[in-house]
């Protein structure tokens, strides 16, 4: 298990590597323009094409390349993954135990929002289960996650999909409740 969180944190430390790789070449490459361009188009185009240029070379070499080409199978075992069927669901994070989430076990289900986003997984589902202290937790970005959706909608009638719409506009550390057994609707708590 040690080996395994070992070759994880290895694994996470060069995709963060990486991105901030791709930061310096983007950088340069704002900078080269801006200093090129800065005599002939003058301030503001100037930075205007720098922070173009920017977010261009960013973008193309991050986003598309490292991300798509150079990590997808790192970003892929790292990903958590909900299985739904009739009767529960289970979470499996990579090299972890599943957990199980038998429906009709649930007492009340909350969305748990953070700052940390987008670079960081942002928002949370909780499902608080009868007789268990610690909730499980989804995180909105795990595969299978769009199933959660059809869960609510088979299982879970009454569920706030207000605060659902409000807990994914949000962008601060808030809970929101989307549904308790005895059914109640309340506002977003800050924590």
């Amino acid at each position: 298990m040690l080996a395994v969180s070992v070759m994880r944190f290895i694994k996470h430390l060069l995709l963060k590597l990486a991105f901030l790789m791709s930061l310096g070449i983007s950088a340069y490459g704002a900078v080269t323009i801006h200093t090129s361009l800065k005599q002939s188009l003058g301030t503001p185009w100037d930075w205007l094409a720098a922070v173009i240029v920017f977010i261009l070379i960013h973008v193309v070499l991050y986003v598309w390349f490292i991300q798509r080409f150079v990590f997808r199978k790192l970003i892929e075992e790292q990903t958590p993954v909900l299985k739904v069927d009739g009767k529960s669901g289970s979470v499996e994070y990579p090299g972890e135990e599943k957990r199980q989430i038998p429906w009709n076990a649930v007492r009340r289900i909350q969305l748990l929002t953070t700052d940390e986003g987008p670079w960081s997984e942002d928002v949370w589902w909780l499902f608080y289960l009868a007789g268990v202290d610690d909730p499980v937790v989804v995180p909105h970005g795990s595969q299978g996650n769009e199933k959660v959706f059809d869960v609510l909608e088979k299982h879970f009638s009454g569920a706030n999909m207000e605060a659902v719409i409000k807990a994914m506009g949000s962008t601060s550390n808030a809970t929101f409740d989307v549904w308790a057994a005895g059914a109640m609707r309340s506002q977003p708590q800050d924590f």
